[in-house]
């Protein structure tokens, strides 16, 4: 039945992205495909370039590598080519949770652990990670150094003779020790100079949780003095370390050597926000699926209150398991500490640094693994009752699912700066243009190739438009400068030369740049947009 979860959570999020997805883009996803496609027109290997004014990440290993495939398999369909290169970032993921729960030899709960895992869920866990596609690379990381580290260490104690099945230690087993050491230095390395994003959700929740059970281990008498540098916590407590010492090392690169090279915005400029840690862990258990204002006896009502529910039930899994430490087997322990190392850590950190609820979702799927873990290791009755439990609560996050992808149907809102901090009240996204559709039909019938807009009105239409519109991005209204946020470089010379247009909200202050520049008229008005045109 797992197998069939599984692949109904895969074909719901393909399909509606490859269905309606186009609908649902916004410049933030746009810039991606933009990116990708100068890199690939660069042919760069390393997945950087000198052309692109990145945000706060580098992006050395992220999503581009997947759109850059799906770019080159459809070249002029962006909406097929992104929908490629996230179904083909989505079996990633899959194998990814599949080897990991594998390696802690719990391979009967990996099914449902890609299962569920799959579904959207929540509204932002949707958004930002199984169709923007943004926290996907950090938890796919997250889940192969896992898979490596218990995997070098159940090797060094079959090797060792400390496991069962004694293996006579050989060249070839040296060998295999040194690759899986070389691809956990290597992720840490690579994702440490992305930015510091990665050492946040995951590296540093790794090594507290790694050193927990180190210490747990040695107030339990279950490691003795003499062979502690022997022992499996160790181990993993020294794989942990050193993960995180190559993403630091990657992180001094990013913010010493590729900050002077390369453009974008270091995350050590972002401001300490005061937030309380119960509106954290609101945002973390509204991940799940919680839409506000919904009538509760309707479908989507209902469907919210059971996404509220899950969550709920993600922190209750987490106590349960915390009560029970002692009864589960070593590498459950470890799969529980790790989980409620990051979900802690996250709500702790972002607390005060910027706690939006789109911050929480890479530890959205280690939530999702207590319920597993809890409903795996729990003692029944019935022995039937561990399974059907299981699909109960994969179809319970279904329907939530079905709720939320129903919420992206709404009437939708702009995005708002001002509130921009209140995004646990949103259920679509509001970054979204609605009815651009009318816009770009306007555009590319009066044959313009080049735009002029704010960020949020701008980089959607190139990716709308297959790559044939060209857009500069304005700071503000007030000048002409050019915002140096996710946009080509060359665009800081100034506004595009020849025939352009100009495209903003109705409701915006549009009249501040128009009133600057009399050579542009009015070709297209309706209740949302205004398009200018020389």
């Amino acid at each position: 039945m797992a197998y069939i979860w599984m692949t109904i959570a895969y074909l719901i999020d393909v399909l509606f992205m490859s269905f309606f997805g186009e609908k649902l883009l916004d410049s933030d996803m746009a810039s991606e495909m933009i990116l990708s496609d100068i890199l690939n027109s660069e042919k760069s290997i390393t997945g950087l370039t000198h052309s692109w004014y990145y945000s706060t990440e580098i992006r050395v290993l992220e999503m581009q590598w997947f759109y850059r495939i799906g770019l080159l398999l459809s070249p002029k369909n962006w909406h097929m080519a992104r929908t490629i290169g996230m179904a083909l970032a989505l079996i990633v993921f899959v194998v990814a949770i599949v080897l990991m729960f594998n390696s802690l030899g719990m391979k009967d709960a990996a099914k449902y652990g890609a299962a569920i895992a799959l579904m959207p869920g929540g509204s932002w866990y949707f958004w930002q990670t199984l169709y923007g596609g943004y926290y996907l690379p950090y938890v796919i990381i997250a889940f192969f150094t896992m898979t490596l580290s218990v995997a070098i260490v159940r090797n060094k104690e079959r090797v060792s003779g400390s496991g069962k099945g004694k293996v006579i230690s050989s060249k070839h087993q040296k060998i295999k020790q040194f690759g899986m050491l070389t691809v956990i230095a290597l992720l840490g390395l690579l994702s440490g100079m992305n930015g510091v994003k990665q050492l946040m959700v995951f590296y540093a929740p790794f090594v507290l949780a790694t050193g927990f059970m180190l210490l747990y281990g040695i107030r339990k008498e279950t490691i003795k003095q003499e062979n502690l540098f022997k022992t499996t916590q160790m181990r993993m407590f020294g794989l942990a370390g050193l993960s995180t010492f190559f993403s630091f090392i990657g992180y001094l690169i990013n913010s010493k050597v590729l900050a002077c090279s390369y453009y974008f915005q270091q995350f050590g400029d972002t401001k300490i926000n005061g937030r309380t840690v119960l509106d954290c862990l609101r945002y973390y258990i509204w991940s799940f699926g919680f839409a506000n204002g919904k009538q509760l006896l309707s479908f989507k009502g209902i469907a919210s209150m059971i996404g509220l529910l899950i969550g709920v039930v993600t922190v209750v899994s987490a106590i349960c398991l915390i009560r029970r430490f002692n009864a589960l087997c070593i590498w459950e322990q470890y799969l529980t500490a790790i989980s409620i190392s990051i979900i802690v850590f996250c709500i702790f950190i972002f607390s005060y640094v910027g706690g939006e609820i789109q911050y929480f979702q890479s530890a959205v799927p280690w939530g999702l693994f207590l319920i597993v873990l809890e409903l795996k290791t729990e003692k029944y009755v019935f022995v039937a009752s561990r399974k059907i439990l299981l699909n109960l609560a994969f179809i319970m996050l279904l329907f939530t699912s079905v709720g939320t992808l129903a919420n992206q149907f709404d009437e939708n809102t702009f995005f708002d700066e001002e509130n921009a901090n209140h995004m646990e009240k949103v259920e679509h996204n509001f970054r979204a243009r609605p009815g651009y559709d009318e816009v770009l039909h306007i555009v590319e019938d009066n044959g313009y190739t080049q735009g002029v807009a704010r960020f949020w009105d701008g980089n959607l239409l190139t990716e709308l438009s297959d790559g044939n519109i060209e857009m500069w991005i304005l700071d503000e209204y007030q000048a002409d400068d050019i915002d140096p946020w996710l946009q080509k470089v060359a665009h800081s010379n100034g506004l595009p030369e020849g025939r352009y247009f100009f495209v903003a909200k109705n409701d915006d202050q549009y009249y501040e740049f128009t009133d600057r520049h009399p050579e542009i008229s009015m070709i297209y008005q309706d209740d949302r947009y205004v398009v200018f045109g020389n």
